[in-house]
């Protein structure tokens, strides 16, 4: 309620300015209320979302990926965000990889170290190599044994060097095979020792220093490299340094250097390696598919998925983001927690796919179907979508 005093000392002119002005305000105020019950935060009764799903949701039997919306092979980037080492999830991520790949060449990215990047590149066009078959599905390698190099799918790695502060087992490797690509064998030789000493670095202060003396051995034998891979030597060594800093200030509980946080380090050098495979997707006329964390293929984050969305110049507005979404069929399991009643989408959808392996739902179609806001899901944020849509895959009890 609104209460305005009565002035008889007023002009009358202005006295019904005033009671103008607040009739106005009141419609106003009751426009607001009306619009904000046209699109209410309330849960859809379950016979409304089972309908709505029903109308929305993509089934794929016999696992035919050729049911997936027609603009997914329009992009220049995907982002498959899910839980990491599941592999039915890998398996769908590699299906994803192989039914695209049958209309345009794929570089399949996989958030891993950059450094496992080369050993990738190699088996994935024929190299006679061992790799994780989990990064190297059966999937992909039949379909790559009936393509030429150009059609094979190209198998590589992104993020910043995980391993320089564990095992060291694939920074090791990576920086070897950098040595050998000079084309003098002293200088090859003079590399290669120091890159042994990498694995007695055990603290941020030797490993520092032991990359400064690296970097000088490599610059001394610069001429012996191509110009390619003088890029990527640069590159490492930049990258290498930042990941020694990023293990420093998460090992110590977040220490802050001049507004630079941990995260913010791996966030940059990230979107790096990303760019970097992008460059060899154009080469080859590629889609990038990148395999990533949950975090890094939404939308409604400033990470990954949303800069390249966004922000990069390059590929603003041809993004496209995946949900990969466990469905557990036991008893035992569930793949989230249901904190009231009726939001569930993921029981819906189990119901729905029957049998089948896996499902697609679009996410902003589900919302532009329907009155309600989904801003109760968990699929949603702030009535936005996480992402473009989901890939839900059945995952029977013990199958992982």
């Amino acid at each position: 309620m609104i209460l305005v005093e009565y002035n008889s000392d007023r002009p009358k002119m202005v006295q019904k300015i005033i009671m103008y002005g607040v009739h106005v305000l009141c419609y106003c105020s009751l426009f607001s209320l009306s619009s904000c019950t046209l699109m209410t935060n309330t849960v859809p009764a379950p016979t409304q979302l089972s309908n709505l799903l029903k109308q929305n949701l993509v089934l794929l039997p016999d696992n035919d990926f050729e049911h997936l919306p027609h603009f997914l092979k329009e992009n220049k980037i995907i982002f498959l965000g899910g839980i990491h080492k599941v592999k039915p999830l890998m398996q769908a991520a590699s299906r994803l990889a192989v039914y695209l790949a049958t209309y345009k060449p794929v570089v399949y990215a996989l958030e891993l170290v950059y450094g496992a990047h080369p050993l990738m590149e190699a088996v994935s066009l024929g190299a006679e190599k061992q790799i994780n078959p989990m990064q190297y599905t059966e999937t992909i390698r039949a379909f790559n044994a009936n393509q030429t190099e150009d059609k094979k799918i190209l198998l590589t790695a992104l993020d910043i060097e995980h391993s320089i502060y564990n095992n060291k087992k694939e920074t090791k490797l990576f920086l070897q095979e950098l040595a050998n690509r000079s084309t003098s064998d002293a200088a090859s030789y003079a590399i290669s020792e120091e890159v042994t000493h990498l694995t007695v670095q055990d603290t941020y202060g030797k490993m520092n220093r032991y990359l400064d003396k690296l970097k000088k051995v490599f610059s001394q034998h610069f001429d012996t490299f191509s110009s390619e891979d003088r890029d990527e030597i640069l590159f490492s060594m930049e990258l290498l340094t930042a990941s020694n800093r990023y293990y420093q200030y998460k090992a110590a509980g977040g220490i802050t250097e001049a507004l630079t946080r941990p995260w913010d380090i791996r966030h940059k050098y990230f979107i790096k390696t990303i760019e970097r495979a992008y460059r060899k997707a154009q080469k080859r006329k590629a889609i990038l598919l990148c395999r990533v964390g949950t975090a890094h293929a939404r939308l409604d984050h400033k990470l990954e998925a949303w800069y390249f969305a966004k922000k990069y110049s390059r590929t603003k507005g041809r993004v496209g983001s995946i949900g990969l979404i466990p469905l557990y069929y036991d008893t035992s399991e569930t793949n989230d927690t249901v904190t009231e009643k009726y939001n569930d989408i993921d029981s819906i959808v189990k119901i729905l796919m029957k049998d089948y392996e896996y499902s697609y739902l679009p996410l902003s179609e589900l919302q532009k179907n329907s009155k309600n806001s989904f801003k109760w899901s968990k699929y949603y944020s702030n009535s936005a979508p996480k992402y473009d849509g989901l890939l839900f895959v059945r995952i029977e009890k013990n199958s992982n």
